[in-house]
């Protein structure tokens, strides 16, 4: 039996939140757009000036003919910076006598685990056996453990946001491998998940010693670490789970995230813009203290292209508008350029740097069929109609024998199948107009519909495939006889578009949302949302639909002409004004 409720009552995704709409309570307004038929002639614009081709690179023939820009400088940095960075990526992850590289940490690590415990259902050991096996493509771990290790790490690889390499992690297949692994471990579990893990880490004097000094490095490399991973609980025997979400390496802060936390989630203006301002009044600070990292102090170097005001060399030298503008420009994209190079390590929001957008659920008319409900009930009864009828003149046996015939022959299917096919179309979309409305279909339709619904969304989905629909129906009929030579007749003369505005006067209630919240993505919501989970806002909005709709006329004619006459008379003429004005008294 058909469950109108779950037909009314519907799950739509939005920004980063599923909710579940009852629209049984809207009342939908439409209204045709006006449309402008005006035409424009334009004549060709004079004085273009055309825009001038950017430069892939900077031209190293005319570097040394002038003077030596602040760009030219500033990319020479970059470039070093780049090789600096990646030198050190491979070292960490390689050793030394003094320091443990981190393929080693992860290995040891798991290995560890593996001998102290028999619980292989804990998620930690999990995901560290991924960090493994990304980084070398192999895992210690066995068995179902193995398993779910690679399917942790084949789910982290298809979010290309999170474990695709950018920068120099794009030179070499090790520097691609550190970028991934590291990007995973990244990733909260709740404490209790981590436990066969601490546990290791507090036993084992070299392992502890080694975890300590890889939160260490990116917290001077990059930035200070947005928390302490698992420091707190391996370093104090006091700690007990908390029912909290860990990880076992955090990422790192950045003045981006600072201002981030600043902003409302709907914010306007690009983050980058909102920065400068913010320097630029002293709201927030730049200048490194004793716990910044690398990025801070880069970053502190390039703040001085916008706040020139502050600076001694402001009291020698004057600057317009416009050259402020080029040191905005440089500020702006060496920044980006700086980021880059840090971008394994920051802090970032699920898939991208930019703050985790209001979850919202944007809830708008969605129609299938244009919605006449009434009338394609009665057309299907029409339909109804006439096949008790020629059954009760002909019989089922002869409705069986006979075919539709078209201008090209007979169809293939037999009349009387056609007409039930016809029956339930009709009765199909009557039912999905109610649904659409937000209207039970059994106030309009009689006994079950459910089979009817089901053949109408099926036609639906492949109504662009019915060669029917493309027939050329243009004509023209008598209506009276007016005397020699004059005839009023109804014309078809074709089709027109027609866009609908759809509203709403009245609007479905949303009844509960559902967040992502779950460390794999699974739910696919597009956001993912941890700790508590901000206010859904719920958006109603219009929408248009285009739909086509016969043009006709009523005129009086000289002559009656068949359907190939007609059309030709159209096919020359186009538009209604024209083909009237043809045609008429």
């Amino acid at each position: 039996m058909f469950d109108i409720k779950n037909h009314l009552q519907r799950n739509i995704v939005g920004a980063g939140v599923r909710g579940r709409v009852d629209y049984s309570t809207q009342k939908l307004k439409i209204a045709v757009r006006t449309q402008d038929k005006t035409e424009y002639v334009m004549g060709a614009p004079q004085n273009i000036t055309t825009a001038k081709p950017l430069l892939s690179t900077l031209p190293l023939e005319n570097l040394g003919n002038d003077l030596i820009s602040g760009a030219s400088l500033s990319l020479k940095s970059k470039i070093f910076d780049d090789g600096l960075y990646a030198a050190v990526e491979l070292l960490v992850d390689a050793g030394s006598p003094t320091f443990m590289g981190k393929t080693d940490f992860v290995r040891q690590l798991v290995s560890r685990v593996l001998e102290q415990t028999t619980d292989r259902s804990a998620s930690g050991l999990s995901l560290l056996s991924a960090l493994e096996l990304l980084r070398t493509d192999s895992t210690q771990a066995q068995g179902d453990l193995c398993l779910t290790a690679l399917q942790i790490s084949r789910s982290f690889l298809d979010n290309v946001e999170r474990s695709k390499p950018i920068g120099f992690y794009t030179w070499s297949e090790d520097l691609s491998r550190i970028f991934r692994r590291d990007r995973l471990s990244q990733q909260k579990l709740f404490d209790q998940d981590w436990m066969p893990v601490i546990d290791v880490l507090r036993q084992n004097e070299a392992l502890n010693k080694a975890y300590l000094q890889h939160l260490l490095v990116p917290s001077r490399l990059t930035n200070p670490l947005t928390d302490a991973g698992m420091a707190l609980a391996v370093s104090s025997p006091e700690w007990r789970c908390q029912g909290v979400q860990i990880n076992l390496f955090p990422a790192s802060t950045s003045l981006e995230k600072r201002v981030q936390d600043l902003l409302p989630l709907d914010a306007p203006g690009p983050l980058i813009d909102e920065i400068i301002a913010r320097l630029r009044s002293n709201e927030i600070s730049i200048v490194p203290d004793q716990n910044s990292g690398w990025y801070d102090h880069q970053l502190y170097a390039l703040s001085a292209l916008i706040l020139f005001e502050q600076l001694p060399e402001s009291k020698k030298l004057s600057i317009d508008e416009k050259y402020r503008e080029c040191l905005d420009e440089l500020f702006k994209g060496f920044y980006a350029l700086t980021r880059e190079i840090h971008i394994k390590q920051l802090e970032m929001s699920w898939g991208s740097g930019r703050p985790l957008p209001t979850p919202t659920l944007y809830v708008r008319p969605t129609l299938t069929v244009e919605p006449l409900p009434t009338y394609y009930d009665r057309k299907s009864l029409a339909y109804k109609f006439i096949n008790q009828t020629l059954q009760e003149m002909f019989g089922v046996e002869s409705l069986q024998k006979i075919h539709r015939q078209t201008a090209h022959g007979a169809v293939e299917k037999p009349l009387f199948d056609e007409l039930v096919w016809i029956e339930m179309l009709f009765r199909g979309a009557a039912a999905t107009a109610c649904i659409e409305l937000g209207m039970d279909p059994a106030t309009i339709i009689e006994g079950d519909y459910s089979a009817d619904y089901d053949h109408f969304i099926d036609y639906a989905k492949q109504i662009s495939n019915d060669s029917e629909l493309a027939s050329d129906c243009r004509m023209m009929v008598p209506v009276q006889v007016d005397g020699p030579d004059s005839y009023t007749i109804w014309a078809f003369l074709g089709w027109e578009d027609v866009l609908l505005d759809v509203s709403y006067l009245e609007r479905p209630i949303v009844l509960g949302t559902e967040y992502d919240t779950d460390s794999q993505g699974y739910k696919n919501f597009q956001t993912m949302y941890r700790g508590s989970l901000p206010e859904t806002k719920v958006e109603y909005s219009e929408a248009a639909y285009k739909i086509y709709r016969p043009v006709c006329a009523e005129l009086k004619v000289k002559s009656i002409l068949n359907r190939q006459e007609f059309q030709a008379v159209c096919n020359e003429y186009k538009s209604a004004e024209a083909i009237i004005a043809k045609l008429k008294v």
